[in-house]
């Protein structure tokens, strides 16, 4: 089984509604799995203030805004990775050994969670910096539970960490559907989607077009990737994709009655045609023998030369 620390930090006042570790780890495991990702690995998670997000943001992305949660993928250096492995086993080694508190830190979370011997076991992905702030406040506008949110960010993060992103429209377009093939799992409805919408998921038409999507912002910073609480233009960008992708749907369906419409109103056609075919058919033998036995021929043959001829013509109509 796939072990994962999670350092769990907490920068503010009020740290009732904080997602607990076990919470945490559910949902980073979550992601892993839905992303394919089984090695071990450790990342942290910081739950802060509007005003140290906002430093944040403002110094790793120059958005001089609060966020709702902020991912910097841990990129390890070259000198670092060049290193004999024996003298880097000892460097952290004598790290670990000169801070007792962070060890001692390490311990108490690892058995909090049973997940975990020490820190520095498995790769180290990066941090999240979250703002309680935000997430309150996206959460209720959202109409959304706490933990709903909260799994949906940290999952996003998570995510940000292995690489993914949505700055192009294909990537945008991978990363959403992977969250909400993973928030299903977890029992959470679409996130990108309206609260009325929300509760009558899935709906075979399709989401409608004004669906309202977590607020992600279309720019990202030097190492830093950000959501923020305004709209921006990514969000304008998914909502004018989603309402073409309904406008088609609808076109499609349009299109799929009219041609049933149509194929329905030819077959008639065609029947009344063959039916027609065959009145003519009988009513000109029907002449023919009148000729035979009435020796009626110069007004006979008229008629009948007058309906094989309508017939001709009607034929390759």
């Amino acid at each position: 089984m796939q072990k994962i620390f999670i350092d769990l930090q907490t920068a503010v006042e009020d740290t009732a509604d904080i997602p607990s570790l076990d919470k945490l780890l559910v949902w980073a495991r979550a992601a892993f799995e839905g992303a394919g990702y089984q090695e071990d690995c450790s990342l942290s998670a910081r739950f802060v203030t509007n005003e140290e997000i906002h430093e944040l943001n403002a110094t790793y992305r120059n958005v001089d805004r609060p966020t709702n949660i902020l991912s910097f993928p841990y990129d390890e250096p070259d000198e670092l990775s060049s290193l004999d492995p024996q003298l880097r086993a000892q460097l952290e080694a004598g790290a670990e050994a000169g801070d007792d508190e962070d060890s001692a830190k390490a311990d108490a979370a690892a058995t909090c969670c049973d997940e975990y011997e020490d820190e520095t076991e498995g790769t180290y992905l990066g941090d999240l910096v979250i703002s309680m702030e935000v997430l309150k406040k996206e959460a209720a506008e959202q109409e959304k539970s706490l933990d709903e949110h909260a799994a949906h960010l940290i999952i996003h993060g998570c995510l940000h960490l292995l690489g993914f992103d949505h700055i192009e429209d294909d990537e945008a377009e991978e990363m959403e559907s992977l969250e909400i093939k993973i928030l299903a799992g977890l029992g959470y409805a679409n996130p990108y989607l309206e609260a009325h919408e929300r509760m009558s998921w899935p709906d075979l038409t399709g989401p409608w077009p004004g669906a309202a999507l977590p607020c992600c912002s279309l720019s990202h910073g030097m190492a830093g990737h950000g959501h923020g609480s305004d709209p921006g233009p990514y969000l304008y960008i998914q909502k004018q994709k989603a309402q073409q992708s309904w406008k088609i749907r609808r076109l499609r369906l349009y299109f799929a009655l009219q041609c049933q419409i149509a194929s329905d109103v030819l077959c008639k056609i065609a029947a009344f045609r063959q039916a027609l075919l065959q009145v003519l058919l009988q009513l000109l033998l029907q002449l023919l023998l009148q000729v035979v036995l009435r020796h009626h021929y110069w007004l006979t043959m008229r008629v009948t030369a007058y309906l094989a001829w309508s017939l001709a013509l009607f034929a390759s109509a």
